[in-house]
């Protein structure tokens, strides 16, 4: 750029919109080559006072293309995101492309773009990402189906533990180096399975797989987005698991790929494909607005629309600052954290189970394995209509009422449950068709409430631990779930009862989400008693007065 460009790029920083003026221009010129340096090096050299024409008084930052690229945004002296050092170097490339989107305030549009990739990439590690796999695993390796399932049960109880590491560095470095070294993982996981010969080799192979994937590529991106999204989380979150339900077709193309090259070289193949793909988003996944000078995103027809931008950017915060912060050892003395865990982990056991062992629970009941394109087929289309459907509900419960959101969730595997309890008795191909619709909805609902429930129950300064705990007890139900279900097959107990007994429980956790409360909801009656108690104090000051 020439200097003129230069003074006028900092003209409109100065003047946080570009109507002010500079009229010292030898100052301009040296705050232009201070600037450049800043960016070129990465050390915050110019500081807010140091700009002309502009006031001491505090002022609230309004999203501009300009403010990013301010040395005074990336994190320096603030508080709560000393991580932004991190992001410095990581967001160079999304600041650069997407400075017109900026410029217009919606930079969270791209974070959910890029998310939805990031996390249609980190499908590899799912468990139906995994059985196609699963034939040539044990014809090569010599591996029975309770042995395999084993060897995954206790990949899934390892993930448990490193989600609370996840949950913790996600909470203290951001989000987006998380994601990048995540993406790198899977590489380095899918590579290794296709090259394994023992079976200490195929367990570790899957354990980095399952960990780079879902526990933490998956797992970071989610609370990236929670970061971003703040009226419309909801939403935001429907929005990005319809989008990402893509990735349901992934295991149809891993299936012909086995068919055409082999088991071993489509490993090797869907992880450069899928940890690229998350490297790469990666880049656009800045890991907090505040970090960068932006604000949320919130309502555009909010109740702050009327007011000035400066107006309405103060009121946000102000209306924003009344979410109740709870730390991870407050959550876990609060009963509505375990009343969550309760219903999510008791979801896990036959989701897990189910899709690990699909094509063998449908040979038992007299299907076919192309019976499993119907539930894979219905899985994916009703996971996205799903999806949108309950981010739109989820934002219309009210915030000291969310933890309710968790029994519509657990209705719709209670539905699944008993579609797969009456399997044989529904006649043709609609049995397979209605499991996969209700077990669809599950995974549509699920994604959803999620990743939204934890923030709005508790926060989200402390969003990252609380979430690994919540999701590492989840972790330790499906690696139980396998194992249950291969153990119950190969006795002999019928898969009807199995689902039978799963659905009583699915009743019991919709009962005892029902009976807790939330902090937030605390919190709104201490508010409204303060306010009642405001407003009576104003109403006598007249009579005293008299």
């Amino acid at each position: 750029n020439s200097s003129n460009n230069n003074n006028r790029f900092l003209q409109g920083q100065a003047s946080g919109g570009g109507d002010g003026s500079c009229n010292n221009s030898s100052s301009q010129h040296d705050l232009s080559t201070r600037l450049l340096r800043t960016i070129s090096n990465g050390t915050p050299v110019v500081k807010l006072r140091d700009w002309p024409g502009v006031s001491s008084e505090p002022m609230v930052k309004t999203p501009s293309a300009a403010s990013l690229y301010s040395p005074v945004n990336f994190g320096m002296g603030s508080e709560h995101h000393q991580h932004a050092k991190w992001t410095l170097w990581l967001a160079r490339p999304a600041l650069c492309i997407c400075s017109r989107v900026v410029s217009r305030g919606h930079y969270a549009t791209v974070v959910l773009v890029a998310t939805v990739f990031a996390v249609a990439g980190s499908f590899v590690g799912h468990s139906f990402s995994v059985a196609p796999y699963n034939a040539g695993l044990m014809e090569d390796l010599d591996l029975t189906r309770t042995a395999l399932s084993s060897l995954w049960a206790v990949t899934l109880i390892c993930s448990a533990f490193w989600l609370n590491l996840i949950g913790a560095a996600v909470d203290r470095v951001g989000a987006q180096p998380v994601i990048m070294l995540g993406g790198f993982a899977m590489m380095v996981g899918l590579s290794t399975l296709g090259e394994s010969s023992t079976k200490f080799e195929v367990f570790v192979a899957l354990t980095m797989v399952r960990l780079s994937s879902v526990e933490t590529v998956d797992f970071a991106c989610r609370h990236c987005l929670t970061h971003w999204f703040v009226q419309n989380r909801g939403l935001a979150a429907g929005a990005l698991n319809a989008m990402s339900s893509i990735g349901f077709v992934l295991p149809a193309l891993e299936t012909m790929s086995v068919v055409s090259y082999g088991w071993r070289d489509s490993a090797v193949l869907f992880g450069l494909v899928c940890g690229g793909l998350v490297v790469l988003s990666s880049l656009f996944l800045l890991s907090c607005p505040e970090d960068h000078g932006l604000l949320q995103s919130v309502d555009e027809e909010g109740p702050f629309c009327g007011a000035s931008p400066r107006d309405q950017a103060q009121a946000e915060f102000e209306d924003l600052s009344q979410t109740i912060e709870v730390s991870l050892r407050e959550a876990l003395r609060l009963p509505v954290f375990w009343a969550v865990v309760l219903c999510w982990s008791v979801m896990c056991i036959p989701w897990s189970g189910i899709n690990f062992l699909l094509a063998s629970i449908l040979k038992q009941q007299g299907f076919g394995q192309q019976d499993a394109v119907y539930v894979y087929l219905m899985l994916s289309i009703f996971s996205a209509i799903t999806a949108l459907f309950c981010g739109f509900l989820v934002d219309f419960i009210p915030k000291d009422r969310r933890q309710r959101a968790v029994a519509i969730v657990n209705g719709c595997m209670l539905f699944a449950l008993l579609a797969g309890a009456f399997l044989v008795q529904i006649p043709w191909h609609i049995g397979p068709a209605l499991l996969g619709i209700f077990l669809g909805c599950w995974e549509g609902c699920g994604n959803v409430v999620s990743t939204v429930i934890i923030p709005d129950l508790f926060g989200k300064k402390a969003a990252g631990s609380i979430r690994a705990v919540f999701m590492a007890s989840a972790q330790v139900s499906s690696g139980i779930g396998p194992l249950v279900t291969a153990i119950v097959m190969d006795v002999g107990i019928s898969f009807q009862y199995l689902c039978l007994m799963l659905a009583i429980l699915q009743g019991i956790g919709i009962l005892a989400i029902f009976g807790v409360t939330s902090p937030q909801a605390n919190a709104t009656k201490v508010r409204k008693k303060k306010k009642a108690k405001t407003a009576a104090s104003t109403a006598s000051q007249p009579l005293l007065a008299e």
